[in-house]
């Protein structure tokens, strides 16, 4: 009931998140509210249960929240007919539960990465939304998560898809990474590097798939297929953490709120601190 990379990134962050009290695992017929079959997941915290609703044959999950009073011990079924305190909060899956935050990600992966959410359940607000890298383990790159009075500081490893191609305008290019991200320009070399091999490995596959695999196939790419190449937009993965005030605008919990924010790559909320250049790659 979980994303392959969020599986691996739960297993690999060792105290990233908190245990639930207890889970509970039912399935639900065919005659609920929805006329479609499911399974529903329910994991117990102090204060709040999470329940992750998969429907049979749909990608991704209704990821429900319910307060609940000490002592109590709600029943785990269909939320919207079993428990109506329940509110939906998200779609795709669960990452975990930091004290009274709950982290989900989006069940598809764009660009070599996935779009994670921190929201609150007591007024279900979105607190911070991003994207992250999903690494050649398949381990999403969320760091850390740590709360303190002033505000919530999250590491991870960032996605930023670029206006242009460090592949077809160089530093010209480059420079506008540097101005829209913060990275250092010193990491110039290293992402066009990044940059050319993997569009040489995509030249060896179009190589291999027409049956012209051999020493000189690269070499004797047309002018043309290599302009085509060098006009891909440049993805650059890199290292952040980000400071986000305890007060401040929550987003609008929407789901339309939520993918435009995500899939126009806007800057992240409030203060940042930059890190080391991962990788670049040509977008998808």
């Amino acid at each position: 009931m979980t994303s392959p990379a969020v599986a691996v990134a739960q297993d690999m962050t060792t105290g990233l998140f908190d245990k639930p009290i207890k889970t509970k695992i039912v399935s639900i017929a065919h005659d609920g509210p929805h006329q479609q079959a499911a399974t529903v997941k329910c994991s117990y915290f102090p204060s709040f249960v999470v329940e992750e609703v998969h429907y049979v044959g749909d990608e991704g999950e209704s990821i429900f929240t319910a307060l609940t009073d000490k002592g109590s011990n709600p029943p785990c079924g269909d939320p919207e007919a079993s428990n109506p305190k329940a509110v939906a909060d998200l779609y795709g899956y669960l990452v975990g539960v930091k004290h009274d935050l709950v982290v989900t990600v989006l069940p598809d992966t764009f660009d070599g990465g996935s779009g994670f959410t921190i929201f609150r359940p007591f007024d279900h607000k979105i607190v911070f939304s991003s994207w992250a890298l999903v690494d050649d383990k398949n381990r999403l790159r969320l760091e850390s998560i740590e709360e303190s009075k002033s505000g919530l500081l999250v590491h991870y490893n960032r996605i930023f898809l670029g206006p242009c191609s460090v592949g077809g305008q160089g530093t010209t290019c480059f420079d506008k990474f540097v101005s829209l991200t913060g990275i250092d320009n010193r990491y110039f070399t290293r992402c066009a590097t990044d940059y050319r091999q993997l569009e040489e490995e995509e030249l060896r596959w179009e190589c291999t798939r027409s049956g012209l695999l051999d020493k000189g196939c690269v070499e004797r790419s047309t002018p043309l297929e290599q302009k085509s190449l060098n006009a891909d937009p440049t993805v650059v993965a890199y290292d952040v953490r980000v400071f986000v005030p305890a007060i401040q605008p929550s987003y609008q919990n929407t789901f339309s709120a939520l993918y435009t924010s995500i899939g126009d790559r806007l800057p992240v909320t409030g203060r940042t601190a930059v890190g080391d250049l991962i990788k670049c790659f040509p977008a998808d």
